[in-house]
């Protein structure tokens, strides 16, 4: 199980990507329904990595020409905000 949140939201960021190549017709629904059953984490971990997954589908489609590693990169270098976000989104 992961339990440092920035590990599982690469993670997911990165397995979000990969589903999206092996499936370019799937929806983002789809490819959020396999984030939650793959994310072996619990928690608030959990909550981060599916944000981070939804990120990186978001800029994918927003910036189709980019790569998955650059994706990558935005997603770590935000890590904190993503998870700010978070914090702010279930007070």
């Amino acid at each position: 199980m992961i339990k440092e949140p920035e590990v599982a939201m690469i993670n997911a960021s990165s397995e979000a990507l990969s589903y999206l190549s092996r499936r370019p017709s799937a929806d983002i629904e789809e490819v959020m329904k396999h984030i939650m059953k793959v994310v072996d984490a619990k928690g608030d971990v959990k909550l981060a990595a599916i944000a981070a997954a939804d990120r990186a589908i978001k800029i994918r489609i927003k910036e189709p020409g980019m790569r998955d590693k650059e994706i990558i990169q935005e997603i770590t270098n935000n890590v904190f905000h993503i998870m700010a976000d978070i914090r702010i989104a279930s007070k």
